[in-house]
């Protein structure tokens, strides 16, 4: 149990000072309007009410992104070379994931030398060597970072897939390529923010849809190609209704195996998209009680960006699988009850973190794995109970 009590008296005379109104970034400059609602969260976490303004704390967060990026780097341990997305002139240290797991880095910790929490933290994030490909669960016959749980799949960032090439945040997909931020994405190519979709190519802000073409925003449709915003529709070409004898004609008309007729078909669509399209208000679906973007099956998620399965997010973004409660968090896999922190998953109560994979009451830590009640660490797993590192039998209060 975390006993901290001068911190705790510290802190609630700052938020028993605290009131809703307009705050000024102290990084940008930018105003905002802090609401009773975000004091509560503030309340609720323990921690004194943030001086960035919300998009500046998600700026950071994701900074913390590897992206979609490829190199070729050399293991710290013993210079094989793999694939990581961790440039090679980084500086940071690297091992491939199987390697990391199976060495114990906490014997390289040093006591507190008197130079600060982060001056301690900040030398040891380079001299503790992370797992170079960052998976949440270990991939299959793959080549994925942050993998959620890829089979066969390749060139994968933050996504569970089966048989597909070149996704990111692609979830629940199978025999497809170029898939980004969709779910439930079946033999198709080039899909963009859209779930449930089968056969399908070029496909963008759709769902339930399947053997189509140059979608955007229908919903419910087949046998479509270029489209926008349809429901329900069927056998549509260029946003004419055909009967089924002439859509099968004019598709049958339609070379799309060379690249000099297909450029013009797709920019046709592109400029369709851009100049005749109607844009929604929000992408959102089954998101009750929620304001934000992409967010579906969601209850309570405020001011919150691209979200799947989450109930009661506030400020946070690119959260999935049941992920409840959190602030300002991001990169979170069926994380609970924490604040401040970027990628993980299945884990609760972290403060201030980065990469948690099933970890419990953390603060101020990095790139741990399978670890409770720590502070402070950098590149630990299955420990319980450190301090900067150090083994420790009672948390003391500052």
């Amino acid at each position: 149990m975390i006993q901290t009590p001068n911190y705790d008296a510290k802190v609630k005379n700052i938020l028993d000072a605290t009131q809703p109104g307009e705050w000024t970034c102290a990084l940008t400059g930018r105003k905002w309007d802090m609401s009773a609602k975000e004091v509560e969260r503030y309340k609720h976490f323990n921690v004194p009410p943030s001086k960035l303004h919300p998009l500046t704390r998600m700026h950071i967060l994701t900074g913390f992104f590897v992206g979609y990026q490829w190199w070729n780097n050399k293991s710290a341990q013993d210079g094989s070379v793999f694939i990581s997305p961790a440039h090679p002139g980084s500086g940071v240290k690297v091992v491939p994931d199987q390697q990391w797991f199976g060495h114990d880095y906490a014997s390289n910790f040093r006591e507190d030398d008197g130079r600060g929490v982060f001056k301690i933290m900040g030398g040891l994030v380079h001299e503790i060597p992370l797992t170079g490909l960052r998976n949440l669960v270990q991939p299959v016959n793959s080549i994925s970072t942050i993998s959620a749980g890829d089979e066969n799949s390749y060139f994968m960032n933050a996504s569970r897939s089966k048989n597909t090439l070149f996704g990111m945040n692609a979830l629940d997909v199978e025999n497809s390529a170029e898939i980004y931020q969709s779910f439930g994405v079946n033999n198709s190519y080039n899909v963009v923010h859209s779930d449930r979709i089968f056969n399908c190519r070029w496909v963008q802000e759709s769902r339930d849809c399947l053997n189509s073409m140059f979608l955007f925003d229908c919903r419910n449709s087949e046998d479509c190609f270029m489209a926008t915003n349809k429901r329900n529709a069927k056998f549509v070409f260029k946003n004419e209704q055909l009967s089924e004898a002439e859509y099968r004609a004019r598709m049958e008309k339609l070379v799309l195996t060379r690249r000099s007729s297909f450029e013009p078909l797709r920019d046709e669509f592109l400029g369709m998209v851009e100049c005749d399209a109607i844009w929604p208000e929000n992408f959102n679906e089954k998101a009750d009680g929620c304001t934000g973007e992409y967010l579906t099956d969601c209850t309570d998620c405020k001011e919150c960006y691209f979200h799947h399965d989450c109930r009661n997010q506030f400020q946070s973004s690119f959260s999935f699988d049941g992920s409840e409660g959190n602030m300002s968090c991001t990169g979170w896999f069926g994380a609970t009850n924490s604040y401040y922190s970027t990628t993980g998953s299945h884990s609760s109560n972290v403060k201030y973190c980065y990469t948690q994979v099933q970890c419990h009451n953390m603060e101020y830590s990095y790139h741990c794995y399978n670890c409770e009640d720590c502070f402070g660490c950098v590149g630990l797993n299955r420990k319980r109970f450190h301090i900067l590192g150090i083994p420790t039998f009672l948390w003391v209060g500052s």
